[in-house]
C-alpha cells in the first residue's frame, strides 16, 4: 500500500484577513496534521509506503505536485483542507484522480469539521475525515486494504454509498494524546521551516494540546474539550527535534497557558533536561501572571503571542473576549520587564467598532510597548457565533460560506461586519500597519536585533511592501 499525504500549494488561496505585505513575510511551517497521520500509520503498519508532499516548503505548484504524484503512484492520496484554500485542495484532488481514476482520495483538516457533506459533493473526493484523523485514517486504510466496504463503524468518517453521502456512527476524539506517536519531521526537509521572527535556524511548530476551553464569538472550535499532553511527552518530542538540530519551537496551541500547574511542571522539567532550546507560544492575558512569566522566561521562552483583538472595552465585550484593557497593559508590562518579546494580535472591523475605535486600538498597541503587532480584518468565519449572529441580523444575507463550500472560487470575498465599508476597513488596516511599524524608534530597535542575513532580507522585503501598500490607491 502506497499513501501520499499532500499539503497543497497556495495558488488560489483567499487572502483577505491580512494585507499582502504581511502574508508574504509570514514564513513556512511544517504540516503537523499530516505528519501526525504519517507517524500513526507507520506505527501501526510499518509496511505502508508513505510519502509526504509539502508543497509550500518545496515551492511546488500544481504541476510540481502532479509530478510527485505521478512518480510515486500512490493507492491513496490524503489532502489537507482549509476553508480559505479550498480551491487549492480540490485541485490537488482532481490532479490525483486525473493521474489515476482508481486512486482513493481522502480529505481531512479543519474545513471538513464544518462542511463534510459539501466536501464529498465534489466528485474528486471519495472520503472525508472529520475531527481527529490519526485513528480514523488508519481504520479507513485497513478497510480499503482488506477489501471491506463496510465503513459504518469507522470513526469520524463521511463516505459515499450508492450515490448517497453517509456518516459513520462513532465520533472519536483522542483523549490520551500522549499515546500518539510524535510527528516524524524527517518526512519533510525540516531545514526549510523559518519565519521572520525565528530566523536563526530551523524552526518547528508543536501541538501540546487540542481544543480550546474559551468561547470567543469570532473563533471556531469543535466541541471536543481541551485535551492536554503531559509535560514529559512534550519534552520527549522536543528532545527528538533537538537531536535533529532543531532548537527553536513555536507551540501552536490556541492557548498554551490554560493550566498554570501544567505550565509550571513543563518549565521545571524543561530546565532540568538541559536541551538548550528556545520556544514561543500563544497565550491569553487572563491566564498569565508574574510567577508564570518568571518560570517561562527561565525555561527559555523568548516570545509570547497574545490575542488582544481590540483596545476598546465595548468591542471586547461584543467579541466575548472576557479580558480588560487594563489586564492587557499589566501583562505586557510584566513581559517587557522580563525581556520576553511580545506579539499582540488585533482585529479591524469588529462589531461595535467605529473608525475612531480602530485608531484607538492602534494607539493602544503602541502604548503597550508590544514588540510586534498583527492587525487583521475581522472575517465572519463559518460555524462561529459571530457569523450566526450576522445571518440572524441580516448583516450577511445568505449562507455565503456554504455556497462557497459547494462551488468554490478564488474570487470569493469572505463576509465582514459592515459597520463601515470594506474599502474603509482595508484603508484602516493599512493605516494601522503604517502607524505601528513606520516609527523611527521601532525601526532602529529591530535593526539592532537582526542576527542573520535571512532576517535582514525579510525585514527589508516586508518594509518595502508596507511602504508600497501605504501609497497604493485604496
Amino acid at each position: 500500500m502506497k499513501i501520499a499525504l499532500v499539503y497543497h500549494p497556495s495558488i488560489n488561496t483567499i487572502r483577505t484577513t491580512l494585507p499582502g505585505f504581511v502574508d508574504e513575510s509570514e514564513g513556512v511551517f511544517p504540516p503537523l496534521g499530516i505528519l501526525y497521520i504519517a507517524s500513526y500509520l507507520k506505527s501501526r503498519n510499518p509496511n505502508i509506503d508513505i510519502k509526504v508532499i509539502d508543497a509550500p516548503s518545496e515551492n511546488l505548484d500544481y504541476d510540481g505536485v502532479r509530478g510527485e504524484l505521478s512518480t510515486f503512484a500512490p493507492d491513496i492520496v490524503g489532502v489537507t483542507f482549509w476553508t480559505f484554500s479550498l480551491c487549492d485542495s480540490l485541485e490537488i484532488c482532481r490532479i490525483a484522480k486525473k493521474i489515476s481514476p482508481k486512486t482513493t482520495v481522502v480529505a481531512g483538516g479543519p474545513h471538513i469539521n464544518i462542511y463534510p457533506n459539501e466536501t464529498l459533493s465534489h466528485d474528486c473526493v471519495d472520503f472525508a475525515i472529520c475531527g481527529d484523523g490519526e485513528k480514523a485514517f488508519y481504520e479507513l486504510v485497513t478497510r480499503l486494504t482488506d477489501g471491506s466496504r463496510d465503513f459504518a463503524d469507522s470513526p469520524n468518517l463521511y463516505y459515499k454509498e450508492e450515490g448517497e453521502i453517509k456518516k459513520s456512527r462513532p465520533e472519536y476524539a483522542e483523549q490520551d494524546l500522549d499515546s500518539l506517536p510524535h510527528p516524524d519531521r524527517t518526512l519533510t526537509d525540516f531545514s526549510k521551516y523559518r519565519t521572520i521572527l525565528d530566523a536563526s535556524g530551523p524552526v518547528t511548530t508543536m501541538i501540546t494540546s487540542r481544543g480550546c476551553p474559551y468561547g470567543c464569538t469570532f473563533c471556531f472550535q469543535r466541541h471536543t474539550g481541551w485535551r492536554p499532553r503531559s509535560p514529559d511527552d512534550i519534552i520527549s518530542e522536543m528532545a527528538e527535534c533537538a537531536a535533529l538540530g532543531i532548537k527553536n519551537f513555536f507551540i501552536f496551541d490556541e492557548t498554551f497557558t490554560v493550566d498554570k500547574n501544567r505550565v509550571a511542571e513543563f518549565c521545571a522539567k524543561l530546565k532540568s533536561s538541559n536541551l538548550g532550546i528556545m520556544w514561543s507560544c500563544r497565550a491569553r492575558v487572563d491566564t498569565v501572571d508574574e510567577e508564570m512569566l518568571d518560570e517561562m522566561k527561565s525555561a527559555g521562552c523568548g516570545r509570547i503571542s497574545f490575542g488582544v483583538e481590540s483596545g476598546d472595552a465595548e468591542v471586547l465585550r461584543q467579541l466575548d473576549k472576557r479580558i480588560s484593557v487594563e489586564k492587557v497593559a499589566e501583562v505586557f508590562r510584566a513581559a517587557r520587564r522580563r525581556g520576553i518579546t511580545t506579539l499582540a494580535d488585533f482585529m479591524v472591523g469588529c462589531p461595535g467598532e467605529t473608525e475612531e475605535a480602530t485608531l484607538k486600538t492602534v494607539d493602544f498597541a503602541i502604548k503597550l510597548g508590544a514588540d510586534y503587532a498583527q492587525f487583521s480584518l475581522l472575517t465572519l468565519l463559518p460555524a462561529t457565533k459571530l457569523y450566526e449572529r450576522a445571518l440572524a441580523e441580516g448583516i450577511v444575507a445568505r449562507d455565503v460560506w456554504r455556497d462557497y463550500a459547494l462551488n468554490p472560487s478564488p474570487s470569493f470575498k469572505p463576509p465582514i461586519w459592515n459597520y463601515y465599508s470594506e474599502d474603509a476597513a482595508r484603508r484602516l488596516l493599512v493605516a494601522a500597519y503604517k502607524r505601528f511599524y513606520l516609527r523611527i524608534p521601532w525601526i532602529f530597535k529591530r535593526l539592532l536585533a537582526v542576527r542573520t542575513f535571512y532576517q535582514l532580507k525579510i525585514y527589508i522585503k516586508a518594509g518595502v511592501n508596507l511602504i508600497v501598500s501605504v501609497f497604493k490607491k485604496r
